[in-house]
């Protein structure tokens, strides 16, 4: 997903979380991330019910967090092991 780094952590032990400020229009990001790690093999495990671009992703090795920021217009990655 391109865009802006907004800031990168690192999880100690757990995996890494990053944001940013994307290019492409925050109602749509969601959707072209969740295509992205579906193709990639990962299933759609969750989405918030008040805010349908909030999800989560799995896969055998990793869980994945989508989560859209419509207060500053960013978007968060996170990736855990499991």
């Amino acid at each position: 997903m391109a865009g802006t780094l907004v800031s990168a952590d690192v999880i100690p032990g757990r995996g890494w979380n990053v944001v940013l400020t994307p290019q492409t229009p925050l109602d749509k990001v969601a959707d072209e991330a969740g295509a992205l790690v579906k193709a990639k093999g990962f299933t759609q495990r969750t989405q918030a019910r008040s805010k349908p671009d909030n999800r989560g992703y799995r896969s055998d090795k990793y869980d994945i967090f989508i989560n859209r920021q419509d207060a500053d217009g960013t978007v968060s990655y996170t990736v855990l092991t499991r």
